[in-house]
């Protein structure tokens, strides 16, 4: 499947500040992405539960960025959305292109 997809975003709270506290972005097979923040735990928690419900798997390794305080981590999963974002924008851009390009080919007007 040619896409990008941004999977539902649940907001989860840090129950401990340091170094087992963070942000994660994890890919799966249908380049969905699932962005949040948490313990490490949370984050195979996520993995495992998004997987069952949609019948996906995880592409490469997660990428996981510890936080000293809940703010720094909120602050990450905020700069990784808008990183996630852009490349949803990229990626229909180029999706409308090619949809123009071929209805051109066509003689339809878009």
């Amino acid at each position: 499947m040619l896409g990008f997809a941004l999977a539902p975003i649940k907001k989860f709270v840090l129950t401990k500040i340091g170094s087992k506290g963070g942000t994660y972005w994890i890919t799966f097979s249908d380049q969905a992405v699932y962005i949040g923040k948490g313990l490490e735990d949370r984050m195979s928690v996520s993995l495992k539960a998004i997987e069952k419900k949609y019948n996906v798997t995880v592409l490469g390794k997660p990428k996981w960025k510890p936080a000293l305080s809940d703010k720094k981590a909120f602050i990450q999963e905020a700069k990784w959305m808008n990183e996630a974002a852009k490349k949803a924008i990229k990626m229909f851009k180029k999706m409308l292109a090619l949809v123009s390009s071929m209805a051109e080919l066509k003689g339809i007007q878009t």
